[in-house]
């Protein structure tokens, strides 16, 4: 069973078009690129994959579950069980630290290379941009998802951190699927396909 089905898959604003008729399958595992220039509808389509919009037409399925047919709580359950998605700017608590937002999802306190260099006593609010993001792929990765939806989050890393990041995300995606969507040109090497998002529509 594929991980996800989608077909015809279109989403519209207004009188834009967003996504035109989409088909695609991800498998179980690997490490999938989708990029394209802002506005390409990269963002979008992690949000209905997400299960936070099911205002599309066309077909979504996530293990074999049709999402427009499922109820409210039950999307909500299978995000919580199943699905991390992760913003470009984080969904950090700012006032807490560091090392109580990893706390806060629960799971083990893995090291992460990446993360060395970050006082995890420090408030959120202290960080730079760039170790906003390292603390939010940390905690988005500890949760251990069956699907990982990541959109632009090494926009404020050098090429150091992204490069250990990627190499982190290739490694874990050999057990879970990893979708992530950037115009940075820097990880398109980790993926093992890359899609090109132009104007609502996905090809290889």
């Amino acid at each position: 069973m594929s991980e996800i089905e989608i077909r015809n898959l279109t989403k519209k604003i207004k009188d834009r078009i967003i996504l035109n008729g989409l088909n695609l399958t991800f498998p179980t595992h690997g490490l999938f690129v989708i990029e394209g220039d802002n506005g390409a509808g990269k963002s979008t389509l992690l949000g209905i994959l997400g299960m936070f919009d099911n205002r599309f037409i066309g077909m979504y399925k996530y293990r074999g579950l049709d999402a427009a047919r499922l109820s409210y709580f039950s999307k909500l359950k299978i995000r919580k069980d199943s699905i991390c998605f992760l913003a470009a700017q984080g969904n950090l608590f700012r006032d807490l630290s560091v090392i109580d937002n990893l706390n806060y999802v629960g799971g083990s306190n893995k090291s992460y290379n990446f993360l060395k260099d970050i006082d995890f006593s420090s408030r959120v609010s202290g960080l730079s941009s760039g170790e906003e993001q390292l603390v939010s792929i940390a905690r988005c990765l500890k949760q251990n998802k069956e699907l990982n939806l990541l959109d632009e989050v090494t926009s404020f890393l050098d090429d150091g951190k992204t490069q250990q990041v990627m190499y982190l995300l290739k490694k874990m995606s050999e057990t879970r699927l990893i979708i992530f969507a950037s115009h940075d040109e820097r990880i398109i090497p980790y993926g093992d396909r890359l899609l090109h998002m132009e104007r609502g529509h996905l090809h290889d």
